[in-house]
């Protein structure tokens, strides 16, 4: 009987041996023929550290707001950042655009994190990927889409936005262009001459407005060579469908109230006009031809 006893343990116990085979050290339990990873190899690679944030809002212009903060993250002059921008290509960039206001209006607002190792050619190539993207998807949603072709919509989208300083109104005021257009009229945006003469002011003088450039749409005919400013998806929307009011053809933004009035008829316009600016005079702290930041400060 004890031999046969001595002879049941050594038995367990070589069972047990061979259990404790299939774990590992730190008691896991192993497949047979797999080795476990090791915990170097599971540890996921640490991110590159973020070096800097460009901040796009909307109404953003490449020139007084993007260039500046690029030239700082990638420690660029202004002008190699230009170059860079120079090089874009998309559907939405119109042939008219030159240099590298050929990104005018291609960089969607929002905030973007710069990490190391990043160069600022594959932001812009980011950035035009956004681009296309948002305005395929902006497009889907469009029930009437109107006869202009993508480029001319994301710059009929850019002047929506400039003069929406207030983020209301969007489909009028592309209504009213849109109307214009089609009456082969000019469309006359002081923003588009403000772009063109390269600052803003709240009423420009007659050698703003007169400035030639196929930016100012008092001295061109149809739609700005390209985009003024960043888009919005609702201005993108209001300017890719059919005007959506056929009487609309004036407006103006009232600063003091903060808000855009809308007409049909010139004289009614032209009257209510003269009346904000004169309300604008006895009440605003700035300067009717003051140069100024309209995106910053209304």
């Amino acid at each position: 009987m004890r031999k046969f006893a001595l002879a049941a343990l050594a038995t367990i116990a070589a069972v047990l041996l061979l259990a404790g085979c299939a774990r590992s050290e730190s008691g896991q339990e192993k497949t047979p023929g797999i080795s476990a990873p090791s915990a170097r190899a599971q540890k996921p690679a640490a991110e590159p550290k973020v070096i800097a944030t460009i901040t796009v809002e909307r109404g953003s212009q490449l020139e007084r707001d993007i260039v500046p903060q690029l030239a700082t993250a990638f420690s660029l002059t202004d002008d190699a950042v230009k170059s860079v921008l120079a090089s874009a290509s998309s559907e939405l960039i119109s042939e008219h655009a030159e240099g590298f206001r050929r990104m005018e209006g291609m960089v969607p607002p929002g905030t973007y994190e710069v990490r190391d190792g990043t160069t600022l050619e594959d932001l812009v190539g980011k950035w035009v990927a956004a681009s296309e993207k948002r305005y395929a998807t902006v497009a889907a949603t469009v029930d009437e889409p109107n006869d202009l072709t993508p480029s001319q919509r994301l710059t009929l989208a850019s002047m929506v936005d400039a003069e929406c300083l207030g983020g209301d109104g969007r489909d009028k005021v592309a209504a009213a262009f849109l109307n214009r257009l089609a009456n082969h009229q000019r469309l006359q945006s002081c923003v588009t001459a403000e772009y063109a003469v390269g600052y803003q002011r709240p009423y420009l003088l007659n050698r703003d407005v007169e400035a030639k450039s196929p930016y100012n749409t008092y001295t061109s005919d149809g739609l700005p060579a390209g985009p003024i400013c960043t888009v919005s998806d609702e201005s993108l929307a209001a300017a890719s469908g059919v005007s959506q009011d056929g009487d609309v053809y004036y407006f103006f933004y009232d600063y003091v109230a903060g808000e855009l009035h809308f007409f049909s008829d010139y004289t009614k316009f032209r009257k209510a006009a003269v009346a904000s600016r004169a309300r604008f005079d006895a009440e605003s702290a700035v300067d009717a031809h003051d140069k100024v930041n309209k995106q910053k400060l209304y």
